[in-house]
């Protein structure tokens, strides 16, 4: 972010909360890491607390930033990631189109059915539209609309693809019920404040057996290449298994009917962090009862990616993917100690 903007701003002050688990409201919540999480030149540079609770095994940041506080972040600092996708060139868009029709499109072609030309599409958090213009491409009778709060992103969906698109914060728009036939959600669902709630919010605006899609990281297949910072985020407040998002899914009266699920060694990207959860629900009518899931195993796996991920830093292998800023004290101390000895020996 450039200084002189920064200088510019008045922050609020940073004011945390601590939380208990919102799928099983269980306070009984592990904490597994705690790890500095910023980029140079953010303002706010806070420490994040990742806990898994241990009723039902969701992972999420147990102390984090006021809804205030974030909000601010991602207006004035996180968004301005967008300022880049206005040199991406038409090569690079197709590219990504043609990615989200052999995975995305695929995934879901089976399950829509129109039966008149009021089929009617919403993709929250469009980013800069390729999805959008990919559903519209495949489906040219239906009305698309897209959900992207950062301004930069919202003007590259209109420019490029000519789609209506609504630059609010999902949470506060105002949405007549029972109103789509299909809404995606791909890349979101681990940065919502309350995913209940988010969730909830989309069942309404479904029509009856409406279909919605989800596309999440999968925090069982990380890449263990990968340094903690690159998948511990501030700006994710939740990390999901297959397991514990459906269970959020059929908490909030969703059907799932399909899923799938991309290791990381199948995503066409440099970086391949996560592997990817893709899920298919339809509008339910009642609650699904959910099943017990031992949280251990996700602790357990976790904890492991954990050590080897420090293990592979020691070694010196990833020490160029993050500044030593983002380590915790004690891992500092240990390369100050280090250093200190080679010094002396030489």
């Amino acid at each position: 972010m450039n200084k002189n903007r920064t200088k510019n701003l008045r922050f609020p002050p940073i004011r945390f909360e601590k939380i208990d688990c919102c799928l099983c409201k269980d306070s009984n919540v592990e904490t597994i890491l705690k790890i500095p999480s910023y980029k140079k030149g953010h303002t706010y540079k806070q420490q994040i607390s990742i806990g898994v609770c241990q009723q039902c095994g969701l992972v999420f940041i147990n102390k984090r930033m006021s809804i205030k506080n974030y909000q601010f972040f991602y207006k004035k600092e996180y968004y301005h990631y967008y300022e880049t996708a206005k040199n991406i060139d038409s090569n690079q868009r197709k590219k990504k189109e043609k990615d989200i029709e052999e995975t995305i499109y695929k995934f879901i072609e089976p399950k829509i059915r129109i039966k008149n030309d009021k089929y009617k599409i919403m993709d929250i958090g469009c980013g800069t539209g390729e999805a959008l213009g990919v559903l519209r491409k495949k489906i040219p009778e239906a009305y698309c609309v897209g959900i992207e709060e950062s301004l930069i992103a919202s003007e590259i969906t209109k420019k490029n693809y000519r789609i209506k698109v609504i630059n609010e914060d999902f949470m506060d728009i105002d949405l007549k019920d029972d109103n789509f036939d299909l809404i995606t959600c791909m890349g979101i669902l681990e940065h919502v404040f309350n995913p209940i709630d988010f969730l909830n919010k989309i069942w309404t605006s479904l029509k009856k057996n409406g279909i919605l899609l989800i596309q999440s990281p999968n925090i069982l297949d990380i890449n263990p290449e990968i340094a903690l910072p690159k998948v511990f985020k501030m700006v994710h407040t939740y990390y999901y298994s297959s397991k514990t998002i459906e269970k959020i899914l059929n908490k909030t009266k969703f059907r799932i009917t399909d899923k799938k699920l991309f290791s990381h060694k199948q995503i066409k990207s440099k970086s391949h962090i996560q592997g990817r959860i893709l899920l298919l629900a339809i509008k339910n009518d009642v609650e699904v009862k959910n099943t017990s899931f031992p949280y251990e195993e996700i602790s357990h796996a976790i904890s492991k990616f954990i050590k080897m991920s420090r293990r592979r830093f020691f070694r010196g292998k990833i020490a160029n993917l993050f500044h030593i800023k983002t380590l915790s004290r004690s891992i500092t101390n240990r390369l100050k100690t280090t250093a200190a000895m080679e010094k002396k020996a030489k």
